[in-house]
């Protein structure tokens, strides 16, 4: 915040050289309690008597914590994976000297290639010991992307609640409602340090600011990922670029420009550094990528030599830490209705409203998936991938009671059925909304987007209130939709160009131009989705004739199927504002459907 930038060399060493017994802190609170309560009210009078009745209700309520079980990926792998053991050995730009350029500076004149050129590609001999401390980049070869884990890691802890009232209406039937809490702490939680520090400050104001000012300058109200290809001139000047690059005076690499103040030559030729800045990184601003712009840009904060990153000085790639830092809340009201041969009937059917928040729902083998905002973890928290608000299943036996004896020609044919069927539906849960495509461009760009191991998760903004529903149209087709002129937003899917024509939106242009870009002054990533998925329903059965011959000596026909009536589920529509053609587009069933299946079987009793 002061605009000071802290760029500490970054060391590994073999845990007992560290002193330490463990990798990390050995957990010894797991204390586990477990609490439940019941109470069966009896009132014979008045409204309580009615409501309540006597004897004929129980209350119950419970709490319990529960830990989570720890994963060998963390505890084991990844202190592994720092350098040493997997000491990458890399020649950037090789040349058939038998040196290594650097990149971007070889050409197919003296560049090194297998074959006619040479058989031994010009790489650094590895060390067979590395000194304790290692330093990445410094004292041995540069090192990948890194992984350390936070030595206070623990389990997961959850926090259940319960409440329920159960009724019984009559012998045979029975309501019952509650609610469920979950409160969840220490969850797993992987986190890029080596992220954009987008709040650094100079000149009073922030990076965060200066790169969302550029942005909207450049591309003003562009609908979605849609933004102007040629550059705003003049541009206004930011006050983080103009100090960023301030230099010593008559420092090397230093020129005064037409204010009279001494400037990195980055911005000679410009009217401004933030021309200069504009001029050169002008794509990055645009499709709002932070890390590749932050990464290259030579800013010296004052000083006389450029201030670099972990990877633009050579260490390494990126650093991950794996942390128990997470957090989640689930709460949920049920109703749940039974009936015990009432009728021939048994059936239980219940009802969950619920809503599932956390801050991350990845599991403890994904340790590359970074927070959205790895310097607030609340900017990432909203509705899990997994938050289905409204789920119903009902399962059901009838036998029917007529003819149970199986007396005569007709008894025999009457009597002895069984339907089971078991229909579940649930509402459609959240959808990621991306930037753009690819990992980098994924949460505006501020993890490390060196390689494809690292990648987080983040909306586009919504910049007006989303109506749009989460129900299929079929038959769309966007050319005869006046606001899709021109923008080519979902043109994949019109039939007239052999797409499937079926669309989450009916206008999935409006939709589209209702998003922008997330960019690093947004407070909230929107957790899982901002959209939601369409919802899904399924009914399966099971069919059976119990055939009695003789008294002690009979067979059973059983008829199963799944998905009864062949429903097809489809799948979610692809979302990025990098990829207006597929907007919404649905090309394919969900991956939990599966088309009708039947089996039959046969079975003798004696």
């Amino acid at each position: 915040m002061n605009g000071q930038v802290y760029l500490p060399q970054i060391g590994y060493e073999l845990v007992g050289n560290a002193g330490r017994k463990y990798a990390y802190n050995p957990y010894y609170g797991g204390f586990s309690p477990h609490l439940a309560g019941a109470w069966r009210p009896s009132f014979n009078n008045g409204i309580l008597g009615k409501v309540l009745g006597s004897g004929h209700t129980v209350i119950r309520g419970g709490w319990s914590r529960i830990y989570g079980r720890l994963n060998g990926v963390d505890l084991v792998l990844v202190p592994l994976l720092g350098a040493g053991s997997l000491q990458p050995i890399t020649c950037p730009g090789p040349g058939m000297d038998d040196i290594c350029h650097g990149s971007g500076n070889v050409d197919p004149t003296h560049a090194f290639r297998i074959g006619t050129d040479g058989t031994t590609a010009p790489l650094p001999t590895p060390s067979p010991t590395l000194s304790q401390p290692n330093f990445s980049g410094i004292s041995s070869a540069k090192a990948g992307d890194t992984s350390q884990l936070d030595p206070n890691f623990k389990p997961s802890r959850s926090d259940e609640f319960t409440l329920t009232v159960q009724r019984e209406l009559s012998p045979k039937i029975m309501l019952e409602v509650g609610y469920i809490g979950r409160i969840l702490r220490n969850e797993y939680q992987a986190i890029d340090l080596s992220s954009v520090p987008f709040m650094t400050t100079l000149g009073g104001e922030s990076f965060a600011t200066a790169f969302s000012n550029l942005y909207t300058e450049l591309c003003g109200p562009a609908p979605g990922g849609v933004c102007p290809k040629n550059p705003v001139s003049p541009v206004t000047t930011q006050a983080f670029f103009e100090s960023a690059f301030a230099m010593p005076a008559n420092s090397p690499g230093a020129f005064q420009n037409g204010s009279g103040n001494w400037v990195s030559t980055y911005c000679q030729g410009s009217a401004s550094c933030t021309a200069a800045v504009v001029a050169k990184q002008g794509s990055n601003i645009k499709n709002g990528l932070l890390y590749p712009m932050w990464s290259v840009l030579p800013m010296t904060f004052g000083t006389a030599a450029p201030i670099s990153t972990v990877y633009s000085q050579n260490q390494l790639n990126s650093v991950f830490m794996e942390t128990s830092m997470g957090w989640g809340n689930y709460n949920g009201a049920i109703v749940s209705l039974t009936a015990r041969d009432w009728h021939g009937m048994t059936a239980r059917s219940n009802f969950t409203w619920s809503r599932s928040l956390g801050t991350g729902d990845t599991t403890q083998a994904t340790s590359s998936t970074s927070v959205p905002n790895p310097f607030d973890l609340h900017y990432g928290y909203g509705p899990q991938s997994f938050d289905y608000r409204f789920l119903y299943n009902l399962s059901l036996l009838y036998q029917p009671p007529y003819f149970k004896g199986q007396h005569g020609f007709l008894g025999h044919v009457l009597g002895g059925w069984s339907i089971a069927p078991l229909f579940t539906a649930n509402s459609g849960a959240p959808l990621l909304v991306r930037n753009n495509t690819g990992n980098c461009q994924s949460a505006w760009g501020e993890v490390s987007c060196v390689t494809t191991l690292s990648t987080t998760g983040e909306n586009a903004i919504l910049t007006s209130p989303y109506t749009a529903g989460n129900s299929a149209h079929y038959g769309v087709d966007t050319t005869s939709i006046a606001s899709c002129a021109g923008l080519n937003v979902a043109a994949a899917g019109n039939a007239s160009s052999g797409g499937t024509g079926v669309n989450l939106f009916a206008n999935p242009c409006a939709v589209y131009n209702s998003l922008r870009y997330a960019l690093p002054t947004d407070t909230n990533s929107g957790g899982g989705g901002v959209i939601r998925n369409l919802p899904a329903w399924n009914l399966d059965m099971t069919v059976t004739k119990d055939l009695t011959i003789r008294e002690r000596f009979g067979m059973m026909l059983i008829f199963q199927s799944t998905n009864v009536l062949n429903h097809v589920i489809l799948g979610a529509p692809n979302f990025s504002l990098g990829s207006p053609r597929t907007f919404g587009v649905i090309t394919a069933s969900a991956t939990s459907y599966n088309p009708r299946q039947m089996e039959f079987g046969l079975r003798f009793h004696f």
